[in-house]
């Protein structure tokens, strides 16, 4: 938007790029529902399962103040560090499970390496 492409265009150009099927399907709605006179604001408005309530009331706030661009930016890094937060909360999470694991396959490795060398060196002695 701030390079001069309409609201209806850089929606169909998200919605192109995008591999989720529900959103694409929801901005799908939502360019219609602005090319059929409704703002983008009401356009975001009964998309509550896909986007969060905020999402539209943050729109309609920029819409009114004439910051829309600002306001899309603005949600675009809260929910990108929203993202990286929730990634590194799963990955810490995981790190105690990933590391038990290693250390059981490590085992059966070390088991199954040493356990003949003491089977032959058992049946030397003998």
């Amino acid at each position: 938007m701030e390079s001069g492409v309409t609201i209806t265009k850089s929606l169909k150009i998200t919605a192109d790029s995008i591999e989720n099927l529900v959103v694409r399907d929801e901005l799908n709605r939502i360019v219609k529902k602005i090319e059929n006179g409704a703002t983008l604001s009401q356009g975001f408005a009964n998309s509550s399962k896909t986007f969060t309530p905020m999402v539209p009331k943050m729109i309609s706030v920029g819409e009114r103040t004439g910051e829309l661009t600002k306001i899309l930016n603005y949600l675009s890094d809260y929910y990108r560090k929203q993202v990286d937060n929730s990634i590194k909360n799963l990955s810490t999470a995981m790190e105690p499970m990933i590391m038990l694991l290693l250390g059981i396959m490590v085992a059966i490795i070390v088991v199954s390496v040493i356990g003949p060398i003491y089977q032959l060196t058992g049946s030397l002695k003998t």
